[in-house]
């Protein structure tokens, strides 16, 4: 398939092509202790371009989830991990906080995932789930100011680096 991107998407990711590339050349993104690092390094850097806002918010002269999708395959490119990472926070936290968070949570997570202040996790997996859809077994109850949550769940990306973790 042939995609016409505009200029300004083009040089869009010739920006993100420098950054991974700058950032993957100060550390070793693969080493457990140095990804929240490289999270926290590379997440206002982003910021300054249109690249976590894309799918979220509608941003002038781009095409939104495709020049997304071409963005993320232009970074994965050089940092499949750290890129996974950040995926996993604007795009699976941060479209399902959009979706359902209430204000509140929108104006205390959802802007400063967006300007790169934030990482965000999103708590899914569980040991049963299959082709099948079996409903999820972890639980939460209101209790007073808060809300208790019982259950396990596995495979959480950014869990050890995350400031904020949504749990399904």
């Amino acid at each position: 398939m042939n995609y016409d991107f505009t200029e300004q998407e083009f040089m869009f990711f010739i920006k993100i092509h420098e950054l991974a590339s700058a950032l993957t050349g100060q550390a070793d993104i693969t080493d457990k202790k140095t990804s929240g690092f490289a999270m926290h390094e590379i997440l206002p850097r982003l910021a300054e371009t249109p690249y976590l806002k894309l799918g979220l918010e509608p941003v002038d002269g781009f095409s939104s989830m495709l020049a997304a999708t071409a963005a993320a395959a232009t970074f994965s490119a050089l940092a499949p991990s750290l890129c996974l990472g950040v995926e996993m926070s604007a795009r699976v936290f941060g479209r399902a906080l959009a979706r359902w968070g209430d204000r509140q949570q929108k104006d205390s997570y959802l802007l400063r995932i967006l300007s790169g202040q934030l990482i965000g996790a999103l708590a899914l997996s569980e040991e049963n789930v299959n082709v099948e859809n079996d409903l999820l077994n972890t639980t939460g109850k209101s209790d007073g100011d808060r809300v208790v949550v019982n259950g396990r769940k596995q495979y959480v990306v950014n869990a050890g680096i995350a400031d904020v973790i949504a749990v399904a």
